[in-house]
């Protein structure tokens, strides 16, 4: 446990510097890559008259905008740095890894659309579908996702 303590800031820290802040062209272009995929997933699950580009159009004063706060990162690299710096082979890491990457991907394309919807009814409702409730439904899933990498063997 006094490991994964010192490993989990450390592995953080690495992450956030080199995937997720504008570093390098290549943190740059993951971070586009990422909110692509958000937006080309949130496109198949809203109508086509809803979407243009990064942008959901809930009215033609008001719309959303997927940018890279809203990509999922930030969970997914909390996740990576959780499983990367708990006990485990380093194949169960880079399975888990994978599967993390994948699940937060599709939770957060999920989240958003459930956003879009509640903001649809009432564009009053932004904050709380943003803020408070989608914000809770990456957490569980990141927070699930590890408990089952921590209750597996190896």
């Amino acid at each position: 446990m006094k490991k994964f303590l010192l490993l989990y800031p450390i592995f953080i820290a690495i992450l956030f510097l080199f995937v997720y802040l504008p570093t390098s062209s290549f943190s740059i272009l993951l971070n586009h890559f990422q909110t692509d995929i958000t937006a080309w997933g949130v496109s198949h699950l809203l109508p086509t008259k809803l979407m243009s580009g990064h942008q959901i159009i809930i009215t033609p004063h008001y719309s959303l905008i997927i940018e890279q706060a809203c990509n999922a990162m930030i969970a997914i690299l909390l996740f990576l740095a959780s499983i990367w710096a708990y006990p485990s082979s380093l194949k169960r890491k880079i399975l888990f890894s994978l599967i993390g990457y994948i699940a937060l991907t599709l939770i957060n394309i999920l989240r958003i659309y459930l956003v879009a919807l509640i903001v649809l009814e009432d564009k009053n409702n932004f904050s709380l579908a943003h803020d408070f409730m989608g914000n809770i439904i990456l957490m569980i899933g990141g927070i699930l996702l590890f408990g089952v990498f921590v209750r597996g063997k190896g």
